[in-house]
């Protein structure tokens, strides 16, 4: 991205817009590239509060995440535990 990219997306965030890259996540999981395609369908259609039917379960946070036991934090083992 050059300097003035960065400068026009400053500028349209100032004026209200929100940008959404599509860049993948991986918090997800995604077993193929189909679901990574999904998720950034799926996040831009929430910028238009607009539901799809998906076979994907949403992402509702990491409280959840943990109560699916996904490994959200590869180092967790190292942290000290109390």
């Amino acid at each position: 991205m050059s300097e003035i990219h960065l400068d026009n997306m400053l500028a349209l965030t100032r004026m209200g817009a929100v940008m959404v890259p599509p860049m993948p996540a991986f918090y997800n999981r995604p077993a193929s590239i189909a679901d990574v395609v999904d998720h950034i369908a799926m996040r831009v259609l929430d910028q238009f509060d607009i539901s799809a039917p998906t076979t994907s379960p949403r992402w509702t946070g990491l409280t959840d995440a943990r109560e699916r036991d996904l490994d959200i934090n590869p180092l967790a083992h190292l942290e000290m535990q109390p």
